[in-house]
């Protein structure tokens, strides 16, 4: 194979495994009714199958990657890659409701160690993290818009093939996984960087951000309809926002990523806010389009932050972000569910004062780490100047890994 479509390959590789990963988990949901039938349950006992599996995920992320930290990064991908391969084939093959349940909570368990390594090692094999990390979360933005609604509609066929061949293709991918550029060096000291409770401090304002979207997109359809709008419409526009914003994503993540952060959740909030005072039906499309390109911004912005400061440990702050992913999921299905009691406008409005709120946090944690990047003969935490992740070192000190490393670094990347 020559050079060039080998690299492409692997570059391409990341991307597709979290677009299958991603399409495994939340496929389910848009099939419930039809994986109820098929194993003689009722709907909302199937449903606590993506309930065990985001649970189980939040629980493993971080003790697995503190477990895999010592592991090689790009050896760890791709058996993580195939153990949740796995797991998705048994959950596939399950006869009935507990077998079915048992085998979502195990890919959960899988997810949580393959995402946060996944996004990790897409920072440390390009020269430029943040796009990198950008451009493997533009699986997870095509997963939603595509791979969700393709499963669904397969399903009245068959629920089961679609899901195993997205399994298998999560292992395939990762398998042709790219190679570390700089492996993360033992570097003595904390010069130029952040402590741990900086990251831990933006992943609780992330996961208010995403309680306060997923409060709102999780009874976007029971709205339109309340509106007498097309859910079709609205969940579409959603869809290909999404995209749209992901593909922007990559750039935009190169500098000011928390004042971008800040800006995209105060809009989105503000913007939700309006639209629980109006109702109108093109208001809830033009709600969907505002919060599709805010979802599709704000994990980059935020996921690139968190793993420009946390230095080595990148793995652990990646699976930190995860947790953070899978709480305002949950968070904002509940949330929104106790608001809906009060009518359709209310989910909505809460959403956006969670956004609002957010937005306000991210601001607290781009002021408080503002000191850190003027510090006299540092550059930004983690950075290697211009807002471009330097690369990883201990959390909170600078690289040292080679002559090679120190070229990324006077390169910028």
């Amino acid at each position: 194979m020559p050079s060039d479509l080998r690299d492409a390959a692997a570059r391409a590789a990341l991307p597709v495994a979290v677009f299958f990963a991603v399409t495994v988990e939340m496929a389910p949901v848009g099939a419930v009714s039809t994986i109820a039938r098929d194993l003689g349950a009722g709907v909302e006992r199937v449903a606590l199958g993506s309930t065990a599996y985001a649970a189980a995920t939040a629980v493993v992320a971080v003790p697995g990657a503190l477990l895999l930290r010592a592991a090689p990064l790009r050896r760890a991908v791709v058996v993580a890659g195939a153990v949740f391969a796995a797991a998705a084939a048994l959950s596939v093959a399950a006869a009935d409701l507990p077998a079915f349940l048992v085998t979502r909570a195990l890919t959960g368990v899988a997810h949580g160690c393959f995402f946060p390594l996944a996004l990790a090692l897409a920072a440390r094999s390009s020269g430029r993290p943040e796009r990198a990390v950008a451009h493997v979360l533009l699986g997870n933005a095509g997963a939603l818009a595509l791979g969700v609604p393709v499963v669904e509609a397969l399903s009245t066929w068959s629920w089961r093939v679609p899901l195993l061949v997205a399994a298998v293709a999560v292992a395939l991918a990762a398998a042709g996984a790219p190679p570390e550029r700089v492996r993360a060096a033992a570097a003595d000291g904390r010069a130029g960087g952040a402590p741990p409770g900086a990251v831990l401090a933006l992943a609780a304002a992330f996961a208010l951000a995403l309680a306060g979207h997923f409060t709102f997109y999780t009874f976007l359809t029971p709205l339109a309809e309340s509106a007498s709008s097309s859910a079709t419409a609205a969940l579409g526009a959603y869809g290909v926002a999404v995209v749209v914003a992901a593909l922007v994503a990559g750039p935009l993540s190169g500098r000011s990523r928390l004042p971008r952060a800040c800006a995209v959740a105060a809009v989105e909030g503000v913007l939700l806010a309006a639209l629980a005072a109006t109702g109108a039906p093109v208001a809830v499309v033009a709600a969907g389009v505002v919060a599709g390109l805010c979802f599709g911004l704000l994990p980059a912005l935020v996921q690139s932050e968190m793993l420009a400061i946390a230095g080595d440990r990148a793995t652990l702050a990646s699976a930190v972000a995860v947790v953070a992913f899978n709480v305002g999921i949950a968070a904002g299905a509940a949330l929104g569910g106790a608001a809906s009691s009060r009518g359709p406008g209310a989910p909505p409005l809460l959403g956006g004062a969670l956004l609002v709120a957010a937005a306000v946090a991210i601001a607290a944690c781009a002021v408080v780490q503002r000191p850190a990047r003027r510090s006299p003969g540092h550059g930004s935490p983690g950075h290697a100047g211009g807002g471009v992740p330097a690369v990883p070192g201990r959390w909170g000190a600078p690289a040292r890994d080679g002559d090679g490393a120190r070229r990324l670094v006077r390169r910028g990347g």
